[in-house]
């Protein structure tokens, strides 16, 4: 054993090192906490009738809308509401100079998952150095999805029959033009209360934000057992460069 300790000396010195430097920068790493949650958006099974197309039951129009709406959750209003809504965010940013660099460094924590086919499937993901920061974003993001998928076509519809009314307002009572404003506002009505009915049920969050009591990162025993790994092998490197010059 002894003998092997003399032989290998810096083999076990630079091993040992490298391991105490992986020890180290697993304490004093920042933890890092993972919240996810899961929706689910399943395609209408009832067509609105008159409104039939074939683009409507064309899978890869249904994936395009799916990652539209992917594209869609992270904008300035939303991270302009994290930053206002969530006082730790404030903290975490400060460290960043200027509104770019905080404005990259909050798209860093975020991360949205699309799988498309005949459901759509979101996974959401937040990752912070405070757990209760990492929950509370991903609630925002649930609430941004939920808007893109079911609540903005609410809105949609009030500003059309709005209009509409309008219009029908203008003109003569019992006339052809209020006659076919108020048509319009009957079918509009119908196919919207179809539509969004399946929406509603449609949409269906399969996993509310968690985040685990255990920070997702540093995995400390994988990072010393790394830095042993490299030290292992600069210290063979060192051995073998060393016998090399001796024998030249």
């Amino acid at each position: 054993m002894k003998n092997f300790i003399q032989k290998h000396l810096v083999l076990i010195i630079i091993t040992l090192l490298a391991g105490l430097s992986g020890v180290i920068y697993a304490l004093v790493s920042t933890p890092q906490y993972s919240a996810i949650s899961k929706v689910a958006v399943f395609r209408q099974k009832f067509e609105v009738p008159e409104h039939s197309s074939e683009e409507a039951r064309n899978r890869w129009v249904w994936i395009r809308d799916g990652l539209s709406v992917q594209s869609s959750i992270v904008n300035d209003s939303v991270l302009n509401e994290i930053k206002q809504t969530i006082p730790e965010t404030k903290i975490l940013l400060s460290h960043y100079d200027g509104e770019m660099a905080q404005r990259k460094a909050l798209l860093k924590m975020i991360n949205i998952q699309f799988t498309g086919a005949d459901e759509f499937n979101f996974v959401l993901e937040v990752v912070s150095p405070i757990k209760d920061v990492s929950i509370q974003i991903n609630k925002i993001l649930l609430k941004r999805l939920e808007y893109l998928v079911v609540t903005q076509q609410q809105k949609i519809f009030d500003q059309v029959l709005k209009e509409l009314k309008g219009k029908m307002g203008n003109a003569i009572p019992k006339s052809e033009n209020y006659l076919y404003f108020q048509e319009q506002m009957r079918k509009m009505t119908f196919d919207y209360t179809l539509t969004q009915v399946q929406r509603e049920q449609n949409f269906q969050v399969t996993m509310q934000p968690f985040a685990d009591d255990k920070p997702i990162w540093p995995k400390k025993k994988f990072i010393v057992l790394i830095a042993l790994f490299i030290g292992f092998i600069a210290g063979i490197g060192c051995e073998v460069l060393m016998k090399s010059e001796k024998t030249a």
